[in-house]
């Protein structure tokens, strides 16, 4: 919380095992409608070198759904999963979303051939941003 007792926008859990903390990094997490994301929380004095297998994709034309997403991004990789955000209220998308590749090496290695290739990728005429 920020001094004026307004959220801050992240949060820390602390797991009783191993295996509960390695599914919830595992799998997307949702809270309160929103998918959130998910990081281990890694002590300052040692960084730890690690590659993700999720991208966020920003400036989606609003008629992007989350197949085209995932359909366009299989063409890199095995596609876990793929979401185009979306207002609650009025169920318009947000212009941006997320794409997760297969976990392992290989996705890791998708996700960082997609962001490599960035400048290459276009929807309905329009460039994404990362």
């Amino acid at each position: 919380m920020s001094r004026d007792g307004r959220s801050r926008g992240f949060g820390f859990v602390t797991f009783d095992s191993e295996v509960a903390a390695a599914h919830a990094l595992a799998e997307p997490q949702w809270l309160d409608g929103r998918l959130v994301d998910v990081k281990q929380a890694v002590p300052g004095d040692r960084p730890q070198e690690r590659t993700s297998n999720k991208i966020f994709i920003g400036g989606l034309p609003q008629d992007v759904t989350t197949d085209n997403l995932r359909s366009y991004f299989s063409a890199y990789g095995l596609v876990a999963d793929a979401v185009v955000m979306v207002d609650r209220r009025t169920r318009r998308s947000r212009g941006f979303g997320f794409v997760r590749f297969a976990n392992g090496r290989q996705g890791a290695a998708a996700a960082e051939a997609v962001l490599r290739d960035f400048q290459h990728h276009w929807f309905d005429g329009r460039s994404p941003r990362s």
